[in-house]
């Protein structure tokens, strides 16, 4: 249940970046990159994607490709990272069971 829980908010947080791009395909794109950098056991980079996720490694050339897109931009990326921080940490006021401003500070 806790797993479960944890997706959901995982993917609530990672929608809410679906208007930081031009192009669904590079919302999907940075979807895959940021769950395979959260399941990644090794520091390869790309590689290390798409063999913990087990995509075709013709799969490699397109995840290079999203980050030299023009279907995003990192200050939009930014903004909302900002955003999504301050829901999920400030709102709930928690960080790791803590309070938000005694873990900061």
């Amino acid at each position: 249940m806790a797993i479960d829980n944890m997706w959901n908010l995982i993917n609530s947080a990672l929608m809410g970046f679906r208007r930081c791009f031009n192009r669904r395909a590079a919302f999907h794109n940075s979807v895959v990159i940021v769950v395979g950098f959260m399941l990644r056991s090794d520091l390869a980079g790309i590689s290390s994607i798409i063999r913990i996720l087990g995509l075709a490694p013709r799969g490699y050339e397109t995840l290079i490709h999203f980050f030299r897109s023009n279907a995003w931009s990192l200050s939009t990326v930014i903004t909302q990272w900002i955003r999504t921080i301050r829901i999920v940490f400030v709102c709930t006021g928690k960080v790791r069971g803590t309070s938000f401003k005694s873990a900061i500070s």
